[in-house]
């Protein structure tokens, strides 16, 4: 497999897949999806210099958010996910509701 490299200057990226052989999908595509992407900056480099200059690692912190779903749905559709975050020991934001 041939891989390409292209460098990304946007925060979001649109994947298209097309099939190599004739197959019947809409439009001739598999694939079409933006997918965000995490573009690295001068700011994240000097704030990752700061840690390194205290021999000490930066802080690591992901927060998940599923929109429209309330904690008693995502309990009961989504429960490997759920087994997942608590193994790895998320902590669930209790009384978090999402303001428009």
């Amino acid at each position: 497999m041939n891989e390409i490299v292209t460098p990304v200057h946007s925060e979001f990226i649109r994947v298209i897949c097309w099939p190599k052989y004739p197959f019947p999908v809409p439009q001739g595509i598999l694939y079409k999806q933006f997918h965000p992407v995490v573009l690295e900056s001068s700011i994240e480099q000097s704030k990752l210099n700061y840690w390194k200059k205290l021999n000490l690692l930066p802080p690591n912190v992901l927060i998940l958010g599923v929109d429209s779903m309330s904690r008693a749905n995502f309990r009961r559709s989504m429960p490997e996910t759920k087994k997942f975050l608590e193994e790895i020991g998320a902590v669930e934001l209790f009384g978090h509701t999402k303001g428009h």
